[in-house]
């Protein structure tokens, strides 16, 4: 995926989104941004939207907005400066005034997708009390003013998606130490034991992070059928480095449905990271 920041707007998966070209610097900049997005998001037609989906990349972003605007309010250079939750308090109304007019976006009919920077977060367990880790939206905040922030966004948002690392690690011997390479950056979109994620899409649970990925999720909905998928598999495996070909393989002949999406997902980002790095293929293999 091209580095972004800021809001983008999509109308069909076969162009880049529409960017605003200057990332809003204040937050009556980020209003104004979002005015002119409903002023161009007119019907067609056929009484469609034109831009059918508005992504916030990142709501990091705008949260330094709303910190920015809440610290001149109170005159302070920073959010723990003065009364400490006098400042965060301040924070609260702006808050609201970015959700209410995106929720008048999502209103008419609009998804809204947060690709989120994460932090990691301790959840418990209500009847074991057990204690284990999870990825969240990163927000600021102490006690319950990040958890509630967070737990809104990710409640509201019609999908939040998490960017990551795919890591495969080779392990080492007495000899030699494990070494960890890279394989290139994914998209987790459905809740799992790691992540928040959500979506209300039929996606795999992971995806490449590649503008061609997200742009199919964007127009998802229904699985493609098995024979199409097959055959854009059957024309990418060629193209794969002999392990990675062997990988898609091994799990192609049961696949079936959104398994076989993912497969496709999957293979698409192989050849990304095969492409970068220059690997040779013989395609007569």
């Amino acid at each position: 995926m091209k580095p972004r920041r800021g809001i983008a707007t999509a109308s069909s998966p076969d162009h880049e989104p529409a960017h605003f070209k200057e990332v809003p610097r204040t937050l009556a900049e980020l209003h104004q941004a979002l005015d002119v997005f409903m002023e161009l998001n007119t019907l067609d037609a056929e009484g469609k939207r034109q831009f059918p989906h508005l992504v916030l990349d990142s709501l990091t972003g705008i949260e330094r907005l709303v910190h920015e605007a809440a610290c001149g309010a109170e005159k302070v250079r920073h959010m723990e400066a003065k009364d400490f939750k006098k400042v965060w308090s301040a924070a609260e109304p702006f808050w609201f005034e970015v959700q209410a007019k995106l929720n008048t976006i999502r209103r008419s009919g609009v998804h809204i997708w947060i690709i989120a920077h994460s932090a990691e977060v301790v959840d418990a367990s209500t009847t074991t009390g057990e204690i284990f880790p999870r990825w969240d939206i990163q927000l600021k905040g102490t006690g319950t003013t990040g958890v509630e922030a967070r737990q809104m966004w990710r409640t509201w948002a019609d999908h939040v998606f998490f960017l990551d690392w795919v890591v495969e690690v080779q392990k080492g011997s007495k000899t030699a130490r494990s070494v960890g390479r890279y394989k290139g950056r994914i998209l987790y979109t459905r809740e799992s034991a790691t992540h928040y994620a959500k979506t209300r899409l039929r996606l795999p649970p992971s995806l490449p992070a590649t503008w061609e990925d997200l742009a199919k999720a964007w127009a998802a909905g229904v699985s493609a059928p098995d024979t199409k998928l097959r055959a854009e598999l059957n024309a990418l495996l060629p193209q794969l480095a002999p392990e990675d070909r062997e990988a898609i393989e091994a799990e192609l002949a049961t696949a079936t449905g959104n398994k076989l999406a993912a497969l496709v997902s999957r293979a698409h980002g192989m050849l990304a990271v095969t492409l970068e790095d220059g690997v040779e293929v013989d395609a007569a293999e």
